[in-house]
């Protein structure tokens, strides 16, 4: 739903029919209009029970606050219909027609004169406000960073084609140096040199292991994977704008904060193949070195959550060797695969390069490596 609610022009699904087909237009009609039936014959049947259970000759289940707010909502969606509500009825035995009332006019029917609301409301544009103002600065940042370009030269591992295309230097992509003893890495394309192999996601997409994880997997329970993107891309950003020597941005980085960070450690860290450092406060001396409050605020969050998402990439890491052997090797064996594997083998079969060439440019200076 969250993602269905964005603003699009239009909304195309594609499912087969049956009653998954109706099932899928079911939730898309729910998106417009609002529907209270069911909710209405769970409540009768309660009303059936609790009048039993309570066993008063007065009780009265309008005046119930079990059944009151329910009573109200059902008011407000009936008198739309009828225009003016003439009659008295007993709304628990009236029979409620699916409503056509769109969801928008039913919150404002029930929250617009409600007092208990207003707070809300009031807080509810607050959020709208800042929220545009955050898009706003987001897209300033982002038509800032786009300042580089990195060029790449591949040749297809699987079919010898060439590919020439383009990463983005603010995105980890998933690379290995040798075909005989793979070893997954993770890092930014200013990390990568000729001769190493990548891995980019998809047929057609092409996609980063930054990219493919974001789109192929929920964190919502696990960790929050945008606060880590954010501030390695941040941090990728910041290496490109002012260093092209990574001991040289770490003498620098020691020398002006408190940070004992070694350099093996903090070269990792640049390069992106970690997503955490062993001491949440070299988060924080970055973000005074860079003075950036990002990190600064977030400095124990980010170690948090970047310890938990290390964890995943090693676990992902694992699955993608096996299948990276067995697709260099010829020898995929699908029976044997799982259904997550067969998922990622999908993405990845005809997806290994070997990097013939890759460079970096801002404006008129390009490094090439």
């Amino acid at each position: 739903l969250p993602v269905l609610f964005k603003n699009w022009k239009e909304i195309q699904y594609f499912v087969y029919k049956g009653k998954n087909h109706k099932l899928v237009k079911k939730q898309l009609e729910l998106i417009n209009h609002v529907d209270i039936s069911k909710e209405e014959l769970s409540l009768k049947y309660l009303a059936e029970i609790y009048k039993d259970l309570i066993g008063v000759s007065d009780y009265s289940l309008q005046k119930d606050k079990l059944f009151k707010r329910f009573l109200e909502k059902k008011m407000k969606l009936i008198q739309p219909q009828n225009n003016v509500n003439t009659k008295k009825v007993d709304l628990l035995k009236e029979e409620l027609p699916i409503t056509t009332a769109s969801l928008t006019d039913l919150c404002k029917q029930i929250m617009k004169d409600d007092i208990r609301y207003k707070e809300l409301i009031d807080e509810e544009k607050s959020y709208s406000i800042v929220k545009r103002y955050k898009n706003k600065n987001k897209e300033i940042y982002k038509s800032k960073i786009k300042e580089f370009d990195c060029r790449v030269v591949l040749k297809n591992e699987i079919t010898g084609n060439i590919l020439i295309t383009e990463f983005d230097v603010h995105k980890r992509y998933m690379y290995f140096s040798s075909k005989d003893n793979i070893k997954i890495e993770m890092g930014f394309p200013h990390s990568l040199k000729k001769d190493l192999y990548v891995v980019l996601f998809g047929e057609e997409e092409k996609q980063s292991i930054t990219d493919f994880i974001k789109e192929s997997f929920e964190f919502e329970e696990d960790f929050d994977n945008e606060i880590i993107t954010k501030w390695q891309e941040r941090l990728a950003d910041y290496y490109l704008k002012n260093f092209s020597n990574y001991n040289k941005f770490h003498r620098r980085f020691t020398e002006e904060t408190k940070s004992t960070i070694s350099s093996a450690q903090f070269n990792n860290w640049v390069k992106g193949r970690t997503t955490y450092t062993k001491d949440a406060l070299n988060l924080y001396y970055l973000g005074e070195f860079m003075k950036d409050s990002f990190f600064i605020e977030n400095y124990k969050t980010i170690q948090e959550e970047g310890l938990k998402r290390q964890t995943f990439n090693i676990k992902l890491s694992r699955k993608l060797k096996k299948l990276i052997t067995q697709i260099l090797d010829g020898n995929i064996i699908r029976k044997e695969c799982s259904p997550y594997e067969l998922l990622l083998l999908e993405k990845m079969e005809n997806c290994i390069f070997k990097i013939n060439e890759i460079s970096i440019k801002k404006e008129n200076q390009s490094e090439t490596q």
